[in-house]
């Protein structure tokens, strides 16, 4: 039997939040500096604007109660975008902050129901660094893979400083889990929530681009990506991209095949809303290249996940459980029980 594992969920350790009693100032956070070599956040009101129920962001039972209405069996814990991803800080600091983020991580997934996988957090702003925090994170920690966001600011991911980073992990053999963070022109989505509906899953996509069209799939044969949001448009465009690239000699600079040769190179999960879009996200990139994926426990997320991958009734029971596990645990080195 296949296991169930939700790939793409988010969370805080319970003794890195402060809620603010007056709820004054509701979703938003920012760095403590708690003494000499610590840091940690306060949390400021109570989580409403910021999109999420704080009590299920920091809360593994409340998170297992949701987990076994849903059917899944494990969760891959990763850092909460914004904040998680801590490239605008100073870099001395975000050493300091991703070391002790990923120090709680391995404590929740050390949770004796052994239903967590956990994604370490990493301060990209210094490659040397991220590195060694990496080597730290998974062979110290126990921690199982990374997350990184779709950009560390100016840095776009196929800078030729990332190029040691996913060396080691092509080593190491873990997952790149890449989310969408500050989204693009946010000044055009503004309002509507569209920095989430549109800046999100376009963010996703610019990060697919950047890793194919920048060689770093062609440098890296070894290094094992998934995408959060369905990959974005990411599935949508890959015909518009081989054009480009068969057409526009800006596009073959450090490309050698067209961009629809790496679609089995490039994991999606789930994450569309819409079970059509889904239905073409999969044929699209392949069944074995979708995993599972909810964005738990945010306003955005897919309430019920396994239902969503249920409905692609054309696929029969080995295909959907591809999607439902057997893809992810393959990434994890999990076994099937």
């Amino acid at each position: 039997m296949t296991l169930v594992i939700d790939a793409h969920t988010h969370v805080l350790p319970a003794d890195w939040v402060t809620p603010d009693p007056t709820g004054n100032q509701p979703g938003r956070y920012r760095v403590e500096v708690r003494g000499p070599g610590r840091v940690g956040v306060i949390k400021l009101g109570h989580g409403d604007a910021a999109g999420f129920d704080l009590a299920k962001l920091i809360d593994l039972e409340r998170r297992l109660d949701d987990m076994a209405i849903q059917g899944i069996d494990r969760q891959v814990l990763s850092v909460p975008p914004p904040f998680g991803f801590v490239y605008a800080l100073e870099p001395s600091l975000a050493v300091l902050v991703c070391r002790e983020f990923n120090d709680a991580l391995a404590r929740l997934r050390a949770h004796p129901s052994g239903a967590f996988l956990a994604l370490a957090t990493l301060p990209l702003q210094d490659p040397e660094a991220a590195v060694r925090e990496l080597d730290r994170a998974t062979s110290e920690l126990g921690l199982d893979g990374v997350s990184i966001g779709s950009h560390a600011g100016p840095m776009e991911l196929d800078d030729p400083a990332l190029d040691p980073l996913y060396g080691r992990l092509e080593a190491l053999g873990v997952p790149l889990f890449i989310h969408s963070t500050r989204a693009l022109a946010p000044d055009r989505l503004n309002r509507y929530h569209l920095g989430n509906v549109i800046g999100n899953p376009t963010e996703d996509s610019i990060a697919a681009a950047r890793l194919i069209f920048g060689g770093v799939l062609d440098d890296h044969p070894g290094l094992h990506v998934y995408l959060a949001h369905g990959g974005g448009s990411y599935p949508l465009l890959h015909g518009r991209w081989s054009r480009g690239w068969s057409v526009r000699p800006e596009a073959r600079q450090r490309l050698r095949k067209p961009p629809s040769a790496y679609r089995s190179r490039i994991v999606v999960d789930s994450l569309t809303h819409d079970v059509d879009a889904l239905r073409y996200v999969v044929r699209t990139v392949g069944v074995g290249q979708v995993v599972l994926g909810s964005d738990y426990p945010y306003d955005m997320a897919d309430p019920d996940p396994v239902s969503r991958v249920r409905a692609l009734t054309e696929l029969g029971p080995e295909d959907q459980g591809r999607i439902l596990g057997a893809t992810a645990g393959r990434l994890f080195g999990l076994t099937s029980t």
